[in-house]
């Protein structure tokens, strides 16, 4: 026992390491098995030859942004509370700012969230509920954004000073204004925002905007994009719908389909308003005005109306129609100028007087302003309205530019009456066509059947200026008759006519009809008095005085009634055989 203790000390001392030379000294490694290591911080793999490497972007693993967008609770994730008191304003804020650079989801359970006044300025944020709330109530769970902030702000916009946002989506929530903010959703130079299963309600502005703050350029436009929304609804007992574009700045190329608009009706107010836009459609989009404001009285005097509506709430030069009016020129939306709080003016063709109405709304559709005409500005073009149904008209302000790249509007439950120096739309009900100058060259390889709605005003008309070099309003250019049954390329019914206007455009003439007793006649009774019927400028019947009789009035019949002072003259203009021209008396 003493000799093994003896040895163990000898051992101990044998396996002594000495951290000088063996541990604090010895040289950093550079390889393993062969291989290279990566730098430190880089993502490494082991390669088929065992040796750790370092791995390529792309290829071992997933590059920046090919990932899909991180997806966060509103509620667990992101701090939120969703009682309905408590302002999650921050809350969201912060954890839309902790998103990467990319953007991302965030998830919103059935609940209420209080929010207003929040600015997003990140790509691809994706704001996504359980269910859209709206301003008829709903029986099932939803989400809901509550503004209960000051008047006059907004709720959620989308913008990034200087620069277009890109992406962007707002889905199955609802923003309850509160009756306090102007604007629910704002999108502000955006690209490709989507918003789709949303509603807005309770807004005292236009529930939506789309517009730029900036002229940012790109493909089109000024500054917002292809914004794509479906399926939506605006509701607004003291404010407007939807605005696309600004007084200064163009947006373009937007998308909106699916939608239900109702707004407060009142002058001053439209279910849509392009203020400066091109290239956008609508499509499916029912507008419903919720009232309009009673119309005292109506004074027309050198075709402009002055109407008094006590505080009509009119304050700048748009679209009025008027509801109820008892005169036919007067069922149109016209332009109105604002002359006192109670008072404003239409300009529209109409004897003076006085005349009656039930009240006066703002149009449907309102396309531009006034600084339109006066300086390009603030227009509409080349948009396309589809499917719309209404409950008031539209009004359009023209420029040079609108005659290049005319709106064009297709089914269209509204037929208006022209008034003053703009452009009110004349569509069918369900099934009507419109002829443009622009559309030169359409054919219709089938055929066409127009139902102007009641009361009816015109199947086709053409507007514009008039027909220059030869111009030909309709030309049957093949309308010759084709078998026993013959081809009419013009067939009138009983009691319809063909007709024109005077020379002075004073007045409108009658040129051939056919009357109760299926018999054609030339003339009626609708041309103003003293109207004369020629055929070939040879056969002339009419009461007014006869011309002279010489080579260029040869044949000429005239018929001169007097009136019961002296008999009635029927004569003829005929060369006598010396060669000279005289009147000879029939009767």
């Amino acid at each position: 026992m003493k000799r093994i203790l003896i040895f163990l000390p000898l051992l101990l001392s044998a396996q002594q390491v000495d951290y000088n030379s063996q541990i604090k000294n010895k040289p950093t490694l550079t390889t393993i098995n062969g291989g290279s290591l990566p730098s430190a911080g880089s993502i490494t793999k082991i390669d088929g030859a065992g040796h750790l490497v370092g791995a390529v972007a792309g290829t071992d693993y997933a590059t920046p942004g090919s990932v899909a967008l991180p997806v966060l609770n509103a509620k667990t994730d992101c701090g939120l509370v969703m009682n309905g008191s408590t302002d999650d304003t921050s809350a969201l804020n912060t954890c839309i700012g902790n998103l990467p650079a990319g953007g991302g989801i965030i998830q919103f359970p059935a609940g209420t969230a209080v929010i207003g006044g929040l600015t997003i300025q990140k790509d691809n944020v994706v704001l996504m509920g359980a269910g859209a709330a709206n301003a008829y109530g709903n029986t099932t769970p939803v989400t809901k954004f509550l503004y209960t902030g000051s008047a006059g702000g907004f709720v959620v916009k989308w913008y990034k000073a200087s620069t277009i946002l890109k992406g962007g989506e707002f889905r199955k929530i609802g923003i309850d204004a509160g009756s306090s903010a102007a604007n629910g959703l704002w999108l502000r130079n955006t690209d490709g925002f989507r918003g789709i299963d949303f509603s807005v309600f309770n807004h005292t502005g236009y529930g939506v905007i789309i517009d730029a703050a900036t002229s940012i350029g790109g493909v089109c436009g000024d500054g917002s994009r292809a914004a794509f929304l479906d399926n939506f609804t605006l509701w607004s007992a003291a404010g407007g719908g939807l605005q696309v574009g600004s007084a200064s700045y163009d947006v373009c190329s937007h998308k909106i389909g699916r939608g239900n608009i109702t707004w407060s009706g009142f002058p001053g107010w439209h279910g849509i308003y392009v203020a400066f836009g091109d290239s956008n459609s609508f499509l499916d989009v029912d507008l419903g005005g919720l009232s309009h404001k009673t119309v005292s009285s109506i004074s027309c005097t050198s075709n402009v109306c002055t109407i008094t509506a006590t505080g009509h709430g009119q304050t700048v030069t748009d679209g009025v129609y008027l509801i109820g009016a008892s005169n036919a020129a007067l069922y149109g939306t016209f332009a109105a100028t604002v002359t006192g709080s109670n008072t404003m003016t239409i300009p529209v063709t109409i004897p003076n007087g006085s005349y009656t109405a039930t009240g006066v709304a703002g149009a449907s559709l309102q396309l531009g302003g006034a600084t339109c005409v006066s300086g390009g500005t603030n227009c509409a073009w080349n948009n396309s309205f589809g499917k719309l149904l209404t409950t008031t008209g539209i009004h359009q302000f023209q420029s040079a530019m609108y005659t290049l790249y005319p709106n064009h509007v297709a089914q269209w439950n509204w037929n208006e009456v022209s008034g003053g120096a703009y452009q009110y739309a004349r569509m069918g009900a369900v099934a009507g066509f419109g002829i443009d100058g622009s559309m030169f060259n359409q054919v219709s390889r089938t055929d066409l059947k127009i139902y102007p709605p009641s009361p009816i005003q015109y199947g086709i008309q053409f507007l514009g200026t008039p027909l220059v070099d030869f111009g030909v309003g309709v030309d049957f250019i093949n309308a010759d008759p084709v078998g026993a049954s013959g081809y009419m390329p013009i067939r009138i019914h009983n009691g319809t006519m063909i007709a024109g206007v005077n020379a002075a455009k004073t007045a409108n003439i009658e040129i051939i009809g056919v009357d109760s007793d299926n018999k054609i006649r030339l003339g009626g009774v609708f041309n103003p008095a003293g109207t004369t019927v020629k055929v070939n400028s040879q056969l002339q019947f009419g009461s007014l005085a006869y011309p002279t009789c010489n080579a260029a009035n040869l044949g000429v019949i005239n018929f001169f009634n007097n009136a019961g002072a002296a008999d009635d003259v029927l004569r003829i203009c005929i060369q006598q055989s010396g060669g000279s021209y005289a009147w000879k008396v029939i009767f």
